[in-house]
C-alpha cells in the first residue's frame, strides 16, 4: 500500500501541476502566435494527458490508498473495466499524435533542406552518396 506521507506528496504536487498544466494549454489554443499545428497537437496531448492521468488516480493510485482501498474493494468489476478501457483510450491517441508530431518537425527541417539541395544542385550529389 501506498503510505499516507507519499500520497500526499503526490496530490500536492498535483494540486498545483495540473492548473499550471491547464493554464498552459489555454494559451496554446487562444493565443496568435502558437496557431501552428505543433501547438494544436501539443495541445491536444495536453487535454489527453490530464484525462489519462485523472482516470490512472482514481482506477489505480486511490484504490491501494489505504484509507480509500475498502471503499474500491467493495466496487464491481465493471467500474475497473471501465478504467482500464480509459486508460488505453487515453494512452494510443497520445501516441498517434507524438508520431504526428515528430512528422510535422521532420517535415519543417526536411522541405527546406531539400528545397535548398535542389536550388543548389546538391541533391543528386546527396542522392548518390545515399545509394552506395
Amino acid at each position: 500500500m501506498i503510505s499516507t506521507l507519499s500520497f500526499v506528496g503526490y496530490s500536492i504536487y498535483e494540486i498545483v501541476s495540473i492548473p499550471l498544466y491547464l493554464r498552459v494549454i489555454f494559451l496554446l489554443v487562444t493565443k496568435k502566435e502558437f496557431s501552428s499545428p505543433f501547438f494544436r497537437f501539443i495541445s491536444v496531448i495536453g487535454i489527453l494527458e490530464i484525462g489519462h492521468y485523472v482516470t490512472d488516480v482514481v482506477y489505480y493510485r486511490l484504490p491501494i490508498f489505504g484509507p480509500t482501498s475498502s471503499w474500491f474493494g467493495t466496487s464491481p468489476s465493471a467500474f475497473y473495466n471501465v478504467g482500464t478501457f480509459l486508460i488505453y483510450f487515453f494512452n494510443y491517441p497520445i501516441y498517434v499524435l507524438h508520431i504526428a508530431i515528430t512528422l510535422n518537425r521532420c517535415s519543417s527541417v526536411w522541405v527546406p533542406l531539400s528545397l535548398f539541395l535542389l536550388r543548389s544542385g546538391l541533391l543528386d550529389k546527396v542522392l548518390d552518396i545515399l545509394q552506395y
